[in-house]
């Protein structure tokens, strides 16, 4: 039963990351990290962005 639930939630998890919407919006909030000095230099927020651009999926 647990496997289960994890293989959905593993679904769930890459039906996100393959929407288009979830990729607008992150480059919404990486453009607005960008423009606020005080972010940028969240060196835990870059990490975090960056994170999540490595595993975007490649278009083929």
């Amino acid at each position: 039963m647990e496997l289960l639930f994890a293989m959905e939630e593993t679904n769930s998890i890459l039906a996100l990351l393959g929407a288009p919407q979830f990729w607008i919006v992150l480059t919404a909030i990486s453009e607005i990290v960008g423009i606020t000095p005080k972010l940028k230099s969240n060196s835990i927020i870059q990490l975090a962005l960056s994170a999540l651009w490595a595993i975007k999926p490649k278009k083929n």
